[in-house]
């Protein structure tokens, strides 16, 4: 449920121009070819596109620690779409990015730093070391390493990098998105000039992938828990077992004075359920302790 409102509140833009294999081929770990920043103006001539966006993303080192560098067309992206943040208006902060005012950190960059909105981050980069303020935090799904964004402008005089990543396209109010997508594909197929064609993807298309992904994950997560359960029961049945058959004659005694099988029965199981409540006990004990310790 989170990720769907993350997305219904970040995801706007109506087509995704991105390379071709996006993004199955940046998850398998190979690298992303880039497109061609001067594609931004033929895509905002294209019929029926009121307005384009350019998204950088590469790797870049934060005190050590491995993060994902966002750069795109900040007050585009304030008027269009927005972040969500932990604190504070998204259009305001991405107003203020946009002027050149500091850098939004994902929540698991700023958590990991021990960063917070009014905090400096120091970027290296090719024009020497750089610093700006912590703007604001927001809530991010994308990456597991977390990011930092920071206008394209910026990007572009510290990087002198004209590359994009992939090109988020707004369309006008009202229009027939067929007709939008095909005006898109044919620009493309003029400025790709033979080469290989980009990935356009729609709104609900990226949207669909997205918890496609997820929905991968969680099935992970679910096939992890089986196994830790039908292990957890084999160890039980495995615990029950040998307490029965080490106690063979005991219980052969129980039943040589008289005992019926039925009451032997009911022993082991009431014992069996002793076990299960004293082991449920322990675990809330050793869970309440791991919390208060986190």
């Amino acid at each position: 449920d989170t990720v769907e409102i993350w997305i219904d509140q970040t995801v706007m833009a109506d087509f995704i121009v991105a390379p071709a294999g996006w993004p199955h081929a940046v998850r398998n770990g190979a690298s992303s070819p880039i497109l061609p920043g001067a594609w931004r103006s033929r895509l905002a001539g294209a019929q029926l596109v009121s307005a384009v966006d350019t998204y950088r993303d590469l790797r870049i080192d934060l005190q050590g620690q491995p993060v994902a560098l966002v750069s795109r067309d900040l007050a585009l992206h304030a008027t269009r779409s927005r972040y969500l943040f932990v604190e504070g208006a998204s259009e305001e902060i991405l107003t203020r990015a946009a002027a050149g005012d500091g850098a939004i950190l994902s929540e698991v960059v700023a958590n990991r730093l021990g960063m917070g909105r009014g905090s400096r981050v120091s970027l290296v980069t090719p024009k020497g070391q750089q610093s700006l303020e912590v703007l604001g935090v927001f809530y991010d799904y994308a990456t597991d390493g977390g990011k930092i964004v920071i206008d394209r402008s910026l990007y572009r005089q510290w990087w002198n990098d004209e590359g994009v990543t992939v090109f988020p396209i707004y369309v006008e109010s009202g229009a027939d998105m067929a007709r939008a997508r095909t005006s898109i594909l044919g620009t493309l197929a003029q400025a790709s000039a033979g080469h290989r064609m980009p990935t356009v993807l729609s709104n609900a298309e990226l949207r669909q992938e997205i918890l496609r992904i997820f929905d991968r994950t969680f099935t992970l997560t679910y096939v992890l828990e089986a196994i830790a359960v039908i292990i957890a029961t084999l160890g039980i049945i495995n615990t029950l077992v040998t307490s029965v058959v080490e106690r063979r004659r005991e219980l052969a005694t129980l039943q040589a004075l008289g005992s019926s099988r039925k009451q032997i029965t009911a022993l082991i199981l009431w014992e069996a359920g002793y076990l299960g409540l004293l082991g449920r006990s322990e675990e809330r004990r050793v869970g309440k302790e791991c919390r208060s310790r986190w």
